[in-house]
């Protein structure tokens, strides 16, 4: 066995006129190779890989033969379009006219020079300049996920940030130009996210020098403060410290010998295909830039690993080392880590040195350092140091720490609130208002019984109001609140078609009047109202100008002054206390989180999705002793939480009914589960980080499930358990009918009746046949719960015989139709609230 030789060969190709490198093989590990010895070679040429790992085989073959097009390469286009129906064009034909549109660029434009500053080489740090006269320098560049592919590509519960490893890289290559080449100590505070779109001012402040020589170091990224939105000028520059630390000369230390053999004698190889996958369970999501792990061996505590930079992660030459490469040198770390691990981050670097600049390709030994940290070495295939970090510790990271510094970032977080709203302009010349129906009693203007009575008036010689005024109101009148929804829906929608068709009315303005439909304040606004601002605000956003909504005090009764509110040329406005409001977008001053403690999502004011909030949880308390305390990592959103916040929900229920996550903690009577345990079940207030459930309603996740598909599974399963065991009583041989069997409830349902061995019969929409029959209910026991043909076409297939269970989920003569498929008697089984019938009549 001989060395490969691997470098000579590539660089004797090279200088042999070689400038087209293919690697054809399962991966680019090669690619990377070769283009960091033509980049140290100070070559020019293209390297290309065939496929990629992770990667389709169709997708990234594609992809190779269009960059070796785009580098001369010939390529077989025809074949490779073969039965694709894809055909060649022509070109224009007339010639391309080289002709520039650019404008030219201005002398010194984009020169940090021509501002007074030194031009740095660097991905991140673009320019310097010293501050006054006692040895201070300020470092300024920007940060962004186009401006640094790479960036988009290092997420933490769901949250793109920077690693730690580029905050060091920074403070590295900002000391190398001070002349303290040495991290001494970096402590990192406040994690740093990276918007989508917008570029992250970044700066680097290096204090002067101590009497050892010595600077503090500090990292900010500048971000505006749109808290005046109503006066831009008081618009203020917000600065966020990111790290402090210290620099220092050259310490004289040297870094422990590393092994020359490689893998080193005596260590155990570890499994690493995967990896990248458990640690996206574990919350890690590293993308292609930063899945640099190419191989691990472990020796008592000391774990050695093999990192490649991806060429997703660009060039490495122009950082002191890269950050995606530097953050890889931690993944040995992480080889434990799986879905039941708290989310740590680094947070403390000591000693961090650099020895070889550009570097893509590296050996690392992770080494204990005290009780909690750890030491990095990173050496080239030779044994030369790269880098070291003497010490690293790292800490927990809770999802609202990552979730509160990206809202600060994109500054993306708004509320709306009602804002008061001036008066009119005097100057303008007063409307002409029309009233409609009972609002005539309230107020001044020219009154009709209705719409039709002014249509019928203008052409009669009559004058087009500016302003036409109508009252929308629910009828009182005994029955379910959702029929009075119904009703004041269905009236307002006619009232409003009707508007819309009125050509002669076509300059003129609707107002709406209602009282008590939004919530301004803590109020409970009116359901059935505030139904009909919703669906006036869906017709404004396309007539815009042809509707006002007006919401009145509901408890102070004064005369409105139509003119002046048809003067302000809001499209919202509310009464309250006397003073008119209108609808603002306002920048969130705080976080909605509660000062301490856990938090739940709770509709603190019923009846619209406005009424939610944030709220101190319990989930803290101590545990009963039949309790257990979960991690939620999902929850389940049903309709019953729909029907919770609009208040349409009977009795005083909370948010959330399912969740899984993972046991925290046990109650003294709880055998059977224990912390680490991945669960699933039913309990109240999920909808937060913490829940209390009790033990008995919860139970082990199956094996390969996420936790997403074990959030959605509680409710549906043991509802159609409920119905068709506990009730239904269904056994083996029986018929049972599943209406809206696509349904949540009624899949779970279909495919309980299956276990038990019942003949199942299922309606649902023509569109989701496909579904219930992928579940194994056949073609000719499936008909549309549109129409009333599944009766006819059930009993002709039974022979009349029917069902032996019904559930149902439906209402009135579809009720009627499913009691008729019991002519010999049965169980029906109810699920829904809309027709419940009365089983002495039935």
């Amino acid at each position: 066995r001989e060395a490969v030789r691997f470098a000579d060969g590539i660089a004797a190709l090279a200088e042999a006129g070689v400038t087209r490198f293919v690697e054809v093989g399962p991966d680019g590990s090669l690619t990377a190779l070769a283009r960091e010895v033509l980049e140290e070679a100070g070559e020019t040429a293209v390297v290309v890989a065939a496929l990629r790992a992770r990667q389709s085989e169709p997708e990234a073959f594609a992809a190779f033969l269009g960059r070796a097009h785009t580098a001369g390469i010939g390529v077989d286009w025809p074949a490779f379009y073969a039965g694709s129906g894809a055909r060649a064009i022509p070109l224009p034909t007339y010639a391309f006219q080289h002709e520039r549109y650019w404008l030219p660029s201005l002398s010194g434009a984009g020169d940090p020079a021509a501002s007074g500053m030194a031009r740095l080489d660097h991905p991140l740090l673009t320019a310097a300049v010293p501050v006054g006269d006692q040895g201070q320098w300020l470092f300024t560049g920007r940060l962004s996920q186009d401006i640094q592919p790479w960036s988009r590509d290092h997420a933490v519960l769901g949250a793109v940030i920077v690693p730690g490893a580029a905050l060091v890289e920074l403070a590295l290559t900002a000391g190398q130009q001070v002349g303290c080449p040495v991290v001494d100590e970096l402590v990192l505070q406040v994690p740093l996210p990276v918007p989508v779109h917008d570029a992250v001012p970044l700066q680097v402040m290096v204090g002067e020098p101590g009497p050892d020589g010595r600077r503090d170091v500090a990292i900010y990224t500048r971000s505006q403060n749109s808290a005046h939105d109503d006066d831009p000028t008081a618009a203020t520059d917000v600065m966020t410290c990111h790290a402090r630390g210290v620099l220092a000369e050259e310490t004289g230390l040297l870094a422990p010998a590393f092994p020359t053999e490689w893998p080193p004698a005596g260590t155990e190889p570890v499994v690493v295909e995967g990896l990248y996958e458990r640690l996206a369970d574990a919350e890690y999501e590293y993308g292609p830039a930063f899945q640099a792990l190419q191989g691990a061996w472990r020796d008592g505590q000391d774990v050695y690993t093999e990192i490649v930079l991806p060429e997703e992660a660009g060039s490495a030459r122009e950082f002191g080392i890269h950050p995606a490469l530097l953050d890889a040198a931690l993944h040995g770390g992480l080889l434990d880590r799986d879905g039941t691990s708290a989310v740590e981050l680094p947070f403390s670097w000591s000693g961090v040195r650099l020895d070889r600049r550009g570097v893509s390709r590296a050996r690392v030994r992770i080494t204990p350092a005290g009780r909690s940290a750890t030491r990095i070495d990173i050496v080239d295939e030779s044994g030369q140091l790269i880098a070291s970090v003497r010490e690293l510790a790292s800490r927990p990271v809770d999802q609202a720490q990552l979730a509160g510094a990206v809202r600060a970032a994109n500054e993306s977080l708004f509320t709306m609130e009602w804002t008061e709203v001036a008066g009119a302009d005097s100057t303008a010349a007063p409307a002409s208002i029309a009233l409609l129906g009972e609002i005539a009693e309230a107020g001044t203007g020219e009154h009709f019984a209705d719409l039709d009575a002014l249509l019928g008036a203008v052409p009669a010689g009559g004058s087009v109001p500016d302003v036409v005024v109508v009252g929308v109101a629910a009828e009182e009148a005994p029955g379910e609140e959702t029929d009075a929804v119904r009703a004041v829906v269905a009236r307002t929608l006619g009232l409003v078609q009707e508007w819309l068709a009125a050509d002669a009315l076509s300059a003129a303005r609707l107002v709406l009047v209602t009282r008590g439909a939004i919530s301004v304040g803590e109020e409970s606004p009116d359901v059935a109202a505030a139904a009909a601002w919703g669906l006036v605000r869906s017709a404004q956003s396309e007539h815009p100008s042809r509707f006002v909504l007006l919401d009145l005090d509901p408890v102070e009764e004064t005369v409105p002054d139509w003119a002046t509110f048809a003067g302000l040329g809001e499209s919202q406005l509310a009464v309250r206390g006397g003073r008119t409001l209108a609808p603002r977008l306002k920048r969130a001053a705080e976080s909605p989180l509660p000062a301490e403690g856990p938090w739940v999502l709770q509709a603190v004011t019923k009846g619209s999705l406005d009424g939610l909030a944030l709220v101190r949880s319990d989930a803290d308390r101590p545990l009963e002793a039949h309790e257990v305390r979960i991690a939620v990592r999902a929850a389940g959103l049903n309709f019953r939480d729909v029907l919770i916040t609009l208040g349409l929900y009977p009795g005083d229920a909370t948010l959330g009914s399912e969740a899984a996550g993972v046991v925290l903690e046990t109650g003294s009577d709880v055998t059977d589960l224990a912390p680490g345990d991945r669960v699933m079940g039913l309990t109240a207030d999920t909808f937060g980080p913490v829940v209390i459930a009790d033990g008995r309603m919860v139970a082990r996740m199956p094996e390969g499930w996420s936790f997403e598909q074990a959030a959605a599974v509680p409710v549906v399963y043991l509802t159609a358990y409920y119905g068709l065991v506990e009730l239904g009583q269904l056994v083996a041989g029986e018929r049972v009918l599943v209406h809206s069997a696509a349904g949540g409830v009624g899949m779970a349902a279909v495919q309980l009746a299956a276990h038990l061995g019942a003949e199942v019969y299922a309606t649902a929409s023509p569109s989701k046949w496909d579904a219930v029959k992928a579940l194994g209910v056949p073609a000719e026991r499936i008909a549309s719960s549109r129409d009333l043909e599944f009766a006819e076409a059930f009993a002709r297939v039974t022979g009349g015989a029917g069902m032996d269970v019904v559930l149902d989920a439906l209402a009135g003569e579809f009720v009627d139709a499913s009691l008729g498929l019991l002519p010999r008697g049965g169980r029906f089984l109810e699920m829904g609230k809309a027709d419940i019938r009365d089983p002495e009549v039935v």
